[in-house]
């Protein structure tokens, strides 16, 4: 639940030396933490497939200000992706759902008991129940990285576990 390393008060267990490794989905900018992103996501509105966006070929966020959401918790990097958008656009939504398992919000917008703005990759555990629409006047993303501290000298397991990382994300896998 990093956000951002700049902002004061929030705790980064990796530079604080609790954890050797993280995985997070926030910028980071932090001369105590090495960054390696592992994997880019681009951001498109999901919602089910009998909603009436469904067939539309690009949504604005305007469009979808005043559906009911399904999120992330505030402090996830991708929610503070999507939140920030909202703000630059001036406008709010609201927030009806929230979860802490990104790859379980495909599911609920499947019931029917929200809309969300995530990667269409992780709609696919919902199969046909879920519509992906791209967003016509922004272009979200976020970042999967990794981080170690930049302080500390790296074990050699940290060494083996981050050369392993690249061999396990794929292009055909959420993660």
């Amino acid at each position: 639940m990093i956000r951002s390393a700049s902002l004061p008060g929030v705790r980064l267990p990796v530079k604080e030396g609790h954890v050797d490794v993280a995985f997070v989905g926030a910028d980071i900018t932090d001369a105590h933490i090495r960054v390696r992103a592992v994997k880019r996501y681009q951001v498109q509105l999901l919602v089910p497939a009998g909603h009436p966006l469904a067939l539309r070929e690009s949504v604005r966020l305007r469009d979808v200000a005043g559906e009911p959401f399904v999120d992330m918790p505030i402090g996830f990097g991708q929610r503070q992706t999507v939140d920030d958008a909202f703000t630059r656009a001036e406008l709010s939504r609201r927030v009806l759902i929230e979860v802490s398992d990104i790859t379980t919000i495909a599911e609920y917008v499947a019931h029917g008991l929200g809309v969300a703005l995530l990667p269409p990759d992780f709609a696919t555990a919902a199969g046909d129940a879920v519509r992906s629409v791209p967003l016509a006047d922004e272009c979200l993303s976020w970042t999967l990285s990794v981080v170690a501290s930049a302080t500390r000298p790296p074990t050699r397991a940290l060494h083996a576990f981050l050369d392993l990382i690249p061999h396990h994300i794929r292009r055909d896998r959420v993660f």
